[in-house]
Parts: C-alpha cells; structure tokens; sequence
C-alpha cells in the first residue's frame, strides 16, 4: 500500500476585515493523504461515508444527526467522546457532495475556530486513488499555533492514515458487504444506495 502525506503550515488567504486578520493571525494548517484501493469506485465512494466506520476509525459516537447509514449533502453529524484525555465534541455539516467524486464535511460547532476535510475520489488502472485534504485553526491564538503543530498535527495525521488503512481492508476484501449489503460486486448507482440507506 501506498500512501503519502504531507503538512503545510500556513496563514489563511487574506479574506475578511484586515484589523480581524492582524489581531488573530490564526494559522492555518493543512494535511494531505492518499492511497490506491483495490476496489470499485462507487464502494471506495459509499464506504467513505458510512458512518459506522467513521465512528470505528475516530473513536467517538454520533450523538445527533446522522447516526447511521450514509452520509449525503446537507447531512449534520454530532460526534462526541474523548480524546487527548479530555471530553470533546465535533457537529460536521456535508456541505458538498458530488457521488462518486467528491464530498466535504466541515465543522459548524466544536473545539477548533474552522475545520475543513475534502475527499477526492480518482479512478485509476485498477482501482480508486483516495485524495483527503484537511485544514484547520485552532483558537487560543500562538498557545493554539502550537497545540496544533506539535499536539493536533501529528494526531489527525495518524486518524487520515489509520482511515484508509481500514478502508483498504474493508473496500478490499470481502467485509465491505458488512456495511453496504445492497451493493452488487461491481457497484450500483450511488444516488439509489444513499437513498436506500435513509429508510
């Protein structure tokens, strides 16, 4: 398995009022992983928003919203648990969605200032190149800088890299049809199992 994955560090495009800018100068970090799965498309597609794996591979509980099945655009999520030691709280809302290619989830309440995750899906020889993009600032100005460089970097890295660890098993073998029974070997349309999924 092949996967890559770098950090890049830095400020936000300069939108917004310039006093707001100066006075924060929150720093924004971005996360970039990728893998080739073995697999269909649309299963790649569809795995990537099944909320139980999501709560597999994050450790904590969705406590409101879309609790289960797949994910769609206009989807809310509230996840709650632990982690670091500490109580937290994540709500995500699917503001993007296009099937089979691209989805968006973003933060609207929790501990960061902004929170940003795409998923990029590219058909390859063979199988799918999964693409993740995340960026994030934190809050607490340079006490938040740098419990995202050294605390939250490092950790969200692992939780990308362990997320395509289980997909690639579960897309690649068969413990797919655990999560998605409906789908045939070769996949169906996408729009009619995200619609069976939210009954």
């Amino acid at each position: 398995m092949r996967m890559f994955g770098r950090i890049t560090p830095r400020l936000p495009p300069s939108t917004g009022p310039a006093l707001y800018r100066i006075k924060t100068m929150a720093r924004l970090f971005t996360l970039h992983v990728e893998v080739v799965i073995r697999a269909p498309l649309e299963r790649c597609f569809l795995l990537s928003t099944n909320v139980e794996i999501v709560q597999r591979e994050l450790g904590m509980h969705p406590a409101r919203g879309k609790t289960s099945g797949l994910v769609a655009g206009g989807d809310t999520i509230l996840w709650m648990g632990w982690k670091l030691g500490l109580p937290q709280f994540h709500e995500s809302l699917i503001d993007e969605f296009r099937p089979n290619r691209f989805f968006r989830d973003r933060m609207i309440a929790g501990r960061f200032r902004t929170f940003e995750h795409d998923h990029v899906f590219d058909p390859v020889a063979g199988g799918v190149r999964l693409h993740d993009d995340l960026r994030f600032t934190m809050r607490w100005g340079a006490f938040g800088d740098l419990l995202g460089r050294w605390v939250l970097v490092p950790h969200i890295r692992r939780l990308m890299r362990r997320r395509f660890e289980l997909l690639k098993r579960i897309a690649e073998s068969d413990e797919w049809r655990r999560y998605l029974p409906g789908l045939t070997d070769g996949g169906e349309n996408v729009a009619s199992a995200a619609k069976r999924s939210m009954h």
